[in-house]
């Protein structure tokens, strides 16, 4: 038995989709897009299996697994002590492995993480529980920067009013754009400048 989805949750989807796909990459609010994004997704996605996300994490380089050699004043001499870099962990950055949920939204495949574990991980969790194994960081939009902020921007105006009334005051230069909400950032970065003198270093290179 074939279920035909309504014309009209088909556009929602639709639009919905592209919307996070291209916003994903610059959520100018991370906090409130993603509390968008899981909203949307749990109400208008569809669960269409799971990958398994490797942040490999970054070493410190201050410190020999967690501790540094230096003077201590309270002792008067040298000595170890815990890295105020890396708060003893010996990683400014801990590796992580993340479940995520994929869903279908439209015609783009978006994520929503349901778990972490930290630390190493010798065999890939991919191969034991069968999903997709994705290595860094995922690259949700190869396109121009200014339609990621307008999508971004769309999306904290439907569902987040507070956020957005903060976000489209931020004045931003960006030259020939049409887009409504990134061409008023622009309109109102150009009206400060004139209106007080202050030109970005990338226009001083010109004279």
């Amino acid at each position: 038995m074939v279920i035909h989805e309504p014309e009209g949750e088909k556009v929602i989807r639709s639009l919905l989709g592209f919307l996070i796909h291209h916003g994903n990459t610059d959520p100018l609010d991370k906090d409130a897009f993603y509390r968008i994004k899981d909203k949307i997704l749990r109400r208008w996605g569809t669960v269409v299996g799971f990958d398994v996300q490797h942040l490999p994490g970054m070493k410190c380089n201050c410190c020999r697994n967690g501790y540094h050699w230096h003077w201590i004043y309270d002792w008067g001499a040298y000595g170890w002590e815990k890295c105020w870099h890396c708060g003893g962990t010996s990683w400014y950055k801990q590796e992580r492995w993340i479940l995520l949920l994929r869903y279908r939204l439209g015609n783009h495949d978006l994520h929503r993480p349901v778990s972490f574990l930290k630390g190493e991980w010798s065999n890939k969790p991919s191969s034991l529980l069968a999903g997709r194994f994705i290595e860094g960081f995922i690259n949700h939009s190869n396109s121009p920067h200014h339609l990621n902020r307008e999508c971004a921007l769309w999306l904290f105006l439907f569902y987040d009013r507070s956020a957005f009334k903060k976000l489209i005051t931020q004045r931003i230069g960006c030259d020939n754009i049409r887009t409504p909400f990134v061409f008023y950032q622009d309109f109102s970065y150009r009206r400060w400048r004139d209106l007080y003198g202050h030109r970005p270093y990338w226009e001083f290179d010109a004279d």
